[in-house]
């Protein structure tokens, strides 16, 4: 009986050896699954809990039984997760391919634009220059700012700041009524 209780003892602390030491090597994995599953890392969770509370009160067939099912839970949320993460950053990276094609060329149109109107000696009615100037040099920090995110690999930052560019430039554009094309036109031709 001795034995038996010994080997078991054993048992269960190497299991709660390998799972704490699973943990502390798998930060990434937990942040993603933090990220993209929060719903099935905190049933995880809240499993392990459980898995604790049974070992706290020496219910070690409990624990016995439940643990290598919940390592598998782990494993596959960690799997799923960073399938899930590595489609978000594909998303991404497709995402910046086009604003780093388009938005330079929104902004050079646009600052075509604002260059000719600034040389008139007068400015169409209905057209705000001093805004439209403004909006374009926000435009322009904003893709500066973004191009220095993707060269620090900060994706997601720079998918933003390159959207609000943009959206800048787009304003710019509206306010000295310069019609852009849709985005569907550009695609088509």
């Amino acid at each position: 009986m001795k034995l038996t209780q010994s080997i078991t003892r054993y048992m269960l602390l190497a299991m709660a050896g390998v799972l704490l030491s699973a943990c502390n090597t798998q930060m990434e994995p937990a942040k993603k699954a933090l990220e993209y599953m929060p719903d099935a890392l905190t049933a995880l969770q809240k499993k392990v809990a459980d898995l604790q509370a049974s070992f706290d009160r020496k219910d070690y067939r409990t624990v016995l039984m439940g643990a290598p099912s919940i390592l598998s839970d782990a494993q596959s949320v960690a799997l799923v997760a960073a399938s899930r993460a590595k489609a978000a950053m594909a998303a991404l990276n497709d995402q910046w391919t086009t604003l780093s094609s388009s938005v330079p060329k929104l902004i050079a149109t646009v600052k075509t634009r604002v260059d000719t109107l600034s040389k008139t000696r007068q400015v169409p009615k209905g057209d705000d220059l001093a805004s439209a100037q403004a909006s374009l040099a926000d435009a322009t920090n904003s893709w500066t700012s973004a191009q220095a995110s993707f060269t620090d690999a900060h994706l997601e930052q720079a998918v933003s700041m390159a959207k609000s560019a943009a959206a800048k430039a787009t304003a710019a554009a509206a306010a000295v009524n310069l019609k852009l094309p849709s985005p569907d036109s550009a695609h088509k031709s």
